[in-house]
C-alpha cells in the first residue's frame, strides 16, 4: 500500500478514517481530508486525484487488511479452513469495517461514485467473500471437506446466496435474529446452514482425526495461497 512508503499518504488515510467517524453515514471529500491532514493538497494529489480514487483506495485498504488477518488467523490454526467456519471468519473480519459494509449495501450516499467505480467492482469479485468462496468451493472439495456428489457450481452458487443473505442485514446494522435471539444463535445457525448447503466431505466421515487434520491443514495453505494471488491482483489493480 503507498502509505506503507509515503507518511503523507498514511497522515491522509488516518484522516480520512478520523473523518467518516465524525461524520457517520456522510461521505468525505478529498479537500476535507487533505485539511484535517495538515499536508500539502499538491504532495496528497499526487497520489488521490479526486474524491473517488480516495474512496477506492480505502475500500481496498480495508478489504486487504481483511485478507491478511485471514490469512495468518489459518497459518495459526488451520482448522479455521473447515467451512462453515472460514466463511464465518470471512464475514468477521469485514463487519466492523464502515466502508466495506457500505459497499455491501451499495450505498452511493457514503461511498459517491465510488459504489459504481469499475475498480470497486474488481475489489468485491476478488476480496468481498462472495468473490472468493467459488474457488475455496474448489479447494474444499479437493481436500475432500465438502460433499462431491453435489456439482460444485451448484455448491458455489448456493453458497454464495446465503453468504449475501447473512451479510446484507449484518453489514446494515440491522439485527439478524428475533427479539429473544441472541448473535451467538444466529452464528451457529449460519454454520450449521453452510454444512447443509456444501454436505460433509470424505475427509470428515474419516475416524481418523489425523486424516482430517491434514486435509484441513493442505486446504489451509491453499486458501491462503488464493488469498495471497488475490491481494497481488489488487495491488496490481491500483498501482500499489
Amino acid at each position: 500500500m503507498p502509505e506503507s512508503r509515503n507518511p503523507i499518504a498514511q497522515r491522509v488515510l488516518d484522516s480520512a478514517r478520523e473523518v467518516l467517524a465524525q461524520q457517520p453515514g456522510s461521505a468525505v471529500t478529498l479537500d476535507e481530508v487533505i485539511s484535517a491532514a495538515r499536508v500539502e493538497p499538491a504532495g496528497a494529489r499526487r497520489l488521490w486525484s479526486s474524491d473517488q480514487d480516495l474512496m477506492v483506495g480505502l475500500i481496498a485498504r480495508d478489504l486487504l487488511e481483511a485478507a491478511r488477518r485471514v490469512s495468518r488467523a489459518l497459518r495459526e490454526d488451520p482448522a479455521r479452513a473447515r467451512p462453515d467456519r472460514l466463511c464465518l471468519h470471512l464475514v468477521e473480519s469485514l463487519r466492523s469495517r464502515v466502508l466495506v459494509c457500505a459497499l455491501q449495501r451499495a450505498d452511493g450516499d457514503l461511498l459517491g461514485d465510488a459504489v459504481d467505480d469499475p475498480r470497486t467492482v474488481q475489489l468485491t469479485r476478488l476480496l468481498m467473500p462472495v468473490g472468493l468462496v467459488g474457488e475455496m468451493v474448489g479447494i474444499w472439495r479437493e481436500h475432500g471437506l465438502v460433499c462431491l456428489v453435489c456439482e460444485a457450481d451448484h455448491q458455489a452458487f448456493s453458497l454464495q446466496c446465503l453468504l449475501r443473505g447473512f451479510m446484507d442485514p449484518l453489514m446494515a446494522g440491522r439485527p439478524l435474529h428475533g427479539s429473544h435471539a441472541g448473535d451467538d444463535l444466529a452464528t451457529e445457525t449460519f454454520a450449521s446452514a453452510v454444512e447443509r448447503v456444501l454436505g460433509r466431505g470424505p475427509a470428515s466421515d474419516r475416524p481418523d482425526h489425523d486424516d482430517e487434520a491434514e486435509s484441513l491443514a493442505a486446504a489451509a495453505a491453499d486458501v491462503r495461497r488464493l488469498l495471497a494471488e488475490r491481494t497481488a491482483s489488487v495491488h496490481s489493480l491500483l498501482g500499489l
